[in-house]
Order: C-alpha cells, then structure tokens, then sequence
C-alpha cells in the first residue's frame, strides 16, 4: 500500500467550515471559523483536525498547483462558502446575511438578508441557482442573476445533497434514509 503524497497545506487561524476544487482543478477554495487545516494530496482534500479557539473567519482562494493565497476575504463571523462551477463567483454564507463575490477580484457583488441562521450553500452546475441549508431542517433556494430568494425547500435533517446534471432537480438526502427531490422550476417538492 503507498501513501498519499502531500502537495500543500492551505490553514486558516480557525476551523474549516468549506472546502472547494473549482472545477478545472486550479484553485481551491475554503472558508473558516475555529482552528484546523485542509490539506489537499495527491487523492483528494482531506481534513487534519487541530486546537483552540481563533476569532478568524475568512474565504480563502488558493492555487491549487502552488499552494500560494490568491483571494483573502474577511467576515465578521463564522462563514461558510461556495464557489460557482465557471469559477467566476464566491457565494458566503455568515450568520443571517448571504453575499455574492467576484472570485478574482474579492469584490462584493451584492448581499442578500438570508432569513436564517448559519448555513451552508451549493451552487447549480448551470450556476443559476444557490441552494442555502440552514439549521432548522430548511433550505431556500436562490435566483443568481436576479438575487433573489424564488423558493424554500423542507429538506429534514439534509446529510447530502445533489444537483442533476441538467440544473432542473435539487435532491437531498436525510439521516433517516429519506430522499427528496424537487423540480427547481417549480420550486415545490416530488418526492417523500
């Protein structure tokens, strides 16, 4: 059995709330609040869990190839992101408040009051749409373009989550083994 090669180590002051290739594999994109490290190797991205508490809470994108920071932007608490699958936007999650960034520049593009506390989001791979999880067994769904909430989703105590090739079906699956689907379209849910 051989080992995994490590490449680089992309550490945050704080614990790892996302981590993101972007799809070309390039640049890798975390987000923080408490303290560990991402490493990334020769496998995939795997988690090395370190101690004690920090007050940084960054969205982070890196250079895949040379480990080196392209993107540093800051929020006042802890923060959880996406990346669009063009690599063109950053979507952050902090606290109540969903803000849209230019993922080269780290310019604010737009923010948005999300209605609820912490959550995570995923973006469509046609990129129109943002699916926000929120504790509280909901999630809403996002119109990028417009920026605008067009739906909210009862998703249960969500584990996974995936989007179909097609961007038209958001699925979500609980840990009480139920699957859910919904036609994003409609924005109203197909299966129990």
């Amino acid at each position: 059995m051989s080992t995994a090669k490590q490449l680089h180590v992309f550490e945050h002051e704080s614990t790892i709330t996302s981590a993101q290739f972007s799809q070309d594999e390039s640049r890798v994109l975390t987000a923080s609040s408490g303290r560990t490290s991402w490493y990334a190797t020769s496998n995939g991205v795997r988690l090395n869990e370190g101690s004690g508490p920090s007050d940084e809470h960054s969205v982070r994108v890196w250079d895949a190839t040379s480990g080196k920071q392209l993107l540093r932007i800051d929020h006042p608490s802890g923060v959880t992101a996406s990346l669009s699958p063009d690599s063109d936007q950053i979507v952050s999650v902090s606290g109540n408040q969903i803000t849209w960034w230019d993922a080269k520049s780290g310019d604010r593009l737009a923010d948005m009051e999300s209605g609820g506390t912490q959550g995570r989001a995923v973006f469509s791979p046609d990129r129109r749409y943002v699916v926000v999880f929120y504790e509280g067994k909901t999630a809403r769904l996002w119109d990028v373009v417009a920026r605008r909430r067009i739906g909210q989703l009862l998703t249960g105590d969500a584990q996974r989550n995936e989007w179909s090739s097609d961007s038209r079906t958001f699925y979500s699956l609980t840990r009480r083994g139920t699957l859910r689907s919904w036609d994003v379209e409609e924005s109203q849910e197909k299966l129990q």
